[in-house]
């Protein structure tokens, strides 16, 4: 009866009366069993305080024998606890009121609580199949975790008590090297250490909600693969905030403040909105990815969000485009290093390129800051196009100018393009001047009817610019307007050049 699985769903276990009765039972006989022997006890004597324990007048024999029992820590290795009807007649925990120092082993709970006013319980590899809520509990003894090496298959809450306060007291953490499907602490004050997971063993946790908390103790979760959801909302961190190489499908923090140390170090996020937070001390998010490549669209929110403190990108790799514009910043952040794909290159936009261009600038690191210049604009001539397919305003000549300054040399980005342009230019203009010296190529007669006309007038507009008056001899005003042309195209492939030459070397 003991040792044997009980049933996922409580309502079947607590209709079969004869079950719940033939358990509480064995149960009753199991413990008076295991506390007479290392007590030295009568077994006979433990079963009287048994029938006694709910009115609690033992006679005086007993009373030293009750206190003993009630100092003693007992372990229980192996029982499967079905949901138990509090106030009934078969309810189990209250057999837990003389023993309530317990120290469960590699037990199996098929219940949503566990709860008795006097328990004080330790969990070590224990199972639990049903939603769990964590009960007001005082630990055993010092430095034990309230659960070590447990498995959740379902959400274990914890909720504050009527003071805010967390329920549990005494214990050096809560959850120890344990397998989490699901957690959410809500509504409390936490002085205890909620998660500590050891570097030999790989920690599992899918799911992880803090909501409307006070955190006084370091939170540190690393090494953790595939967490499905991460949510910090209304929450303030007291302490240190790590997230270490952790593998995150969606992380959404909102109006919560990390007063501490704020460390995400080498963990990837899918999905990453930070809004309406505050970060008061240094804030590192060094060498983690950001969005997934080929995947849909969506891009990484700082929105609202304000660092008092230095801001950490370095080496960080985003595949989805960065949103920084609602954000404010008392230093500059760090993105040296830091990459981006192609997908976060054309959505990424113009303000946010603008901000991590300053910050290279701040540090007269000027290369990098030209590189990001070159996306300024890039992104900026896609907010034009974006404003003239929407109809909103034409800027037709803006677009235009940045268009050709793209073309040319990248926005100063690639000195090869104009040098090439340049080469081009000049090898052109100098088949034409050759051309003209020792005809080989003469327009068909057919033509020549509108072609000679054409190049007359064009001639006689650039013969009107004066220093091309002075620069074509008599003999060559048949050539002034592609003398024009070549030196508009070289002075401006020439300024190009160098502007990218010096952008290369300093700004």
């Amino acid at each position: 009866m003991l040792t044997t699985p009980k049933p996922l769903n409580p309502n079947e276990w607590l209709a079969d009366t004869s079950d719940c009765k033939g358990f509480y039972r064995a149960l009753q006989e199991h413990l008076i069993e295991s506390v007479s022997r290392p007590l030295g006890a009568p077994s006979s004597k433990v079963a009287y305080l048994f029938q006694k324990h709910p009115s609690g007048q033992f006679d005086d024999e007993v009373y030293e024998l009750a206190d003993q029992l009630r100092s003693t820590v007992l372990e229980v290795h192996g029982v499967h606890f079905p949901a138990s009807e509090k106030e009934s007649k078969w309810d189990y925990l209250q057999l837990f009121t003389l023993i309530p120092k317990l120290h469960f082993v590699n037990c199996h709970f098929y219940c949503s609580e566990f709860s008795n006013e006097f328990l004080q319980p330790h969990f070590t590899g224990c199972t639990f199949h049903h939603k769990f809520q964590v009960a007001e509990w005082d630990a055993p003894d010092q430095g034990f975790a309230l659960f070590e090496s447990c498995c959740f298959k379902q959400k274990a809450s914890i909720k504050g008590n009527e003071l805010g306060r967390l329920p549990v007291m005494g214990y050096s953490s809560v959850f120890k090297d344990c397998e989490l499907a699901q957690v959410s602490v809500k509504n409390t004050e936490v002085d205890t250490r909620l998660f500590w997971f050891s570097i030999e063993i790989p920690a599992k946790l899918q799911k992880l909600k803090i909501k409307n908390c006070t955190i006084k103790k370091k939170l540190s979760l690393a090494n953790i693969k595939g967490i499905q959801s991460l949510e910090l909302i209304s929450t303030v961190f007291n302490k240190k905030f790590a997230l270490i190489n952790c593998s995150c499908a969606a992380v959404d923090i909102n109006n919560t403040n990390f007063n501490g140390l704020a460390d995400f170090y080498e963990s990837r996020f899918e999905k990453l909105r930070i809004q309406k937070s505050i970060f008061r001390d240094f804030a590192g998010f060094e060498d983690c990815h950001f969005g997934v490549e080929q995947a849909e669209p969506s891009k990484i929110f700082l929105n609202y969000v304000t660092f008092y403190s230095f801001i950490n990108f370095r080496s960080a790799v985003f595949n989805q485009p960065l949103d920084l514009r609602n954000t404010n910043r008392q230093q500059q952040p760090n993105f040296l290093d830091a990459r981006f794909k192609a997908q976060a290159l054309q959505g990424t936009d113009r303000e946010t390129f603008r901000i991590i261009k300053h910050s290279f600038d701040a540090v007269g690191n000027h290369i990098e800051a030209n590189k990001y210049f070159a996306r300024e604009l890039q992104a900026y001539r896609r907010e034009l196009h974006q404003q003239a397919a929407k109809g909103e305003t034409n800027n037709l000549r803006e677009r235009l100018l940045l268009w050709l300054n793209a073309q040319i040399s990248n926005h100063g980005q690639n000195y090869l393009k104009p040098a090439i342009w340049l080469g081009v230019t000049i090898s052109l203009a100098a088949l034409v001047f050759a051309n003209d010296r020792n005809p080989w190529f003469t327009a068909h007669p057919l033509m020549q009817n509108w072609w000679d006309p054409t190049v007359d007038f064009m001639n006689g507009l650039a013969l009107g610019f004066l220093p091309i008056h002075a620069l074509v001899g008599q003999s060559k005003h048949h050539l002034a307007f592609v003398l024009l042309v070549t030196l508009v195209l070289i002075s401006t492939f020439t300024w190009h050049l160098l502007v990218a030459i010096r952008r290369h070397s300093k700004r």
